[in-house]
């Protein structure tokens, strides 16, 4: 599609109706939000909770929203919600304070009030995008700041969908190597973080979700997912332009962490300048949580020792041209085709798998695989 008929495209947007929705509401206009997402396992945690900490911006939590409620209520976008479907948005944002998105949180343990959301919501107009915005704003106020970011890794498949909501938006998508990205989810686990002294019913659900991402797991499916992230991404800068679109480099962010943390702040418009030895190490695949942990290069080329010249060699021929021109390397090792054939053909069975693990938490899986699957083999 050339590019000027997308932007012509892009400002019929902010004029006409979307799905029932005006998407010129003075309300969302005046928002301009921090959206964190990548592939997983590209850096997302460590990016988000490097801006809550330093600088006046709160990213909230995970969400999942754009690819999980708002897709469920997508007929109910542009209407003021029922008493039913108010419920199901209160309880979905209010079990998100209580733990994490997928860990089944107890809406009655919430750390904001019901009333409140559905009173910030209704005054914005009492839609599902109103929820969410309410919900982001009361969680900004709670950390005391003066402006509200997000951060939902599988939001980069829905880019559009967020800057058609607030055209003022940035979006900070995270590009890591694919071969990182293959290492560090599988061997994804729990390195803590948690209160589980005063939550101890948490632990079994942390357990529960290390065995779904060991079910979910597959050098293909992942090395796929990549591939689509990264597509979406690079697709979608294309339209809405680099100052609102800014594509990070997880290695950068190892290798040189003054230089690219004061950057990105620069970039986003804080005033604060970074201090990366205050940065936490949490959500790693491989340390221990530690409250300062600070940056380190090693978890740039850590995969070369974690993978396998056959599991290196998988990634490298699925991703394809791809993976130049997000500007890596391959390493071309030589391992033979029959190999590389014999782990492809495992790929289907993996998939069925993975798809039993994840029904929960992806909606429709039908257009969820499909929205994924068109974009990695595009």
């Amino acid at each position: 599609m050339p590019r000027m008929f997308r932007l012509a495209m892009r400002s019929l947007r902010s004029v006409l109706p979307f799905q029932g929705y005006l998407m010129t509401s003075p309300v969302f206009n005046a928002e301009k939000p921090i959206f964190v997402c990548g592939a997983s396992r590209s850096g997302t945690t460590l990016v988000s909770d490097s801006i809550s900490k330093q600088t006046s911006h709160h990213i909230v939590r995970e969400t999942h929203y754009f690819d999980d409620l708002r897709v469920r209520l997508n007929a109910m976008l542009g209407s003021r919600l029922g008493s039913d479907e108010q419920k199901v948005c209160e309880d979905y944002f209010l079990a998100i304070t209580h733990r994490p998105y997928g860990h089944h949180g107890d809406p009655e343990q919430a750390t904001i009030d019901r009333s409140e959301l559905t009173d910030v919501a209704s005054g914005l107009g009492g839609c599902p995008d109103a929820y969410f915005l309410a919900f982001c704003r009361l969680q900004m106020k709670e950390h005391d700041c003066r402006h509200w970011g997000e951060k939902t890794p599988r939001h980069c498949l829905r880019l559009n969908e967020i800057l058609e909501v607030f055209p003022d938006a940035r979006i900070i998508y995270m590009l890591r190597d694919p071969r990182g990205v293959v290492a560090s989810y599988r061997d994804w686990k729990n390195q803590g973080g948690f209160d589980l002294e005063a939550d101890p019913d948490h632990r079994g659900i942390l357990e529960k979700e290390e065995a779904r991402t060991r079910r979910s797991y597959h050098p293909v499916i992942s090395t796929l997912l990549w591939k689509a992230a990264y597509k979406s991404a690079t697709t979608a800068r294309e339209t809405w332009g680099e100052d609102r679109i800014r594509i990070q480099r997880y290695e950068d962010l190892c290798t040189e962490p003054e230089t690219e943390f004061k950057d990105l702040f620069a970039w986003i418009g804080a005033e604060e300048s970074p201090d990366c030895s205050r940065m936490r190490g949490l959500n790693s695949s491989y340390d221990q949580y530690k409250e300062q942990g600070g940056v380190r290069s090693a978890p740039a080329t850590r995969w070369r020792e974690k993978l396998s010249p056959r599991e290196i060699s998988l990634v490298e021929f699925v991703c394809g041209k791809t993976l130049r021109h997000a500007g890596y390397q391959p390493m071309k090792l030589g391992v033979s085709p029959l190999a590389i054939g014999c782990d492809l053909a495992s790929t289907a069975p993996a998939l069925l798998r993975a798809v039993r693990a994840n029904t929960s938490r992806s909606g429709n899986i039908v257009k969820y695989l499909g929205r994924r699957a068109i974009l990695a083999f595009k």
